[in-house]
């Protein structure tokens, strides 16, 4: 089974007729690459600070589509978790701290890396790591 390079998520009401709106979803999704999850209300607001979290994602990214360094970020972001201040330090300067937290949400959105962000409100201390199986995906 190939490993998904992203997920599609929706929030659904639970009714018998959304079953079909769910199976064509996954079938579009397996066909697309992605993963498909189906979660409730009730999950998605048992982790409210990643409810916060993916808003503000989510935002920065539709203000600002065209990230800086991504390719500079991905070199020094590890398989093991690093916070943001740890890559800041690693680059040298190179990008500002916004810089780096924009491109961050973008790489966390588009699965390219994991974050802690059910945890820890985005910030220096947020950590990232690489997602290698969409690494392995890719090749």
């Amino acid at each position: 089974m190939n490993e998904a390079k992203q997920d599609l998520g929706c929030l659904i009401q639970q009714f018998e007729r959304n079953c079909e709106i769910l199976d064509r979803q996954r079938e579009w999704c397996k066909n697309q690459g992605f993963s498909h999850k189906v979660m409730t209300e009730k999950e998605i607001r048992a982790f409210p600070i990643g409810l916060e979290n993916r808003i503000k994602m989510l935002s920065d990214i539709k203000s600002r589509p065209n990230t800086v360094g991504t390719a500079n970020i991905l070199r020094v972001v590890k398989e093991f978790p690093q916070t943001i201040a740890q890559i800041f330090n690693n680059l040298e300067g190179q990008y500002s701290m916004r810089d780096i937290l924009t491109c961050c949400y973008s790489l966390s959105y588009f699965g390219e890396v994991f974050t802690n962000i059910n945890e820890q409100i985005w910030s220096t201390r947020t950590e990232v790591w690489r997602n290698e199986s969409y690494e392995n995906y890719r090749k």
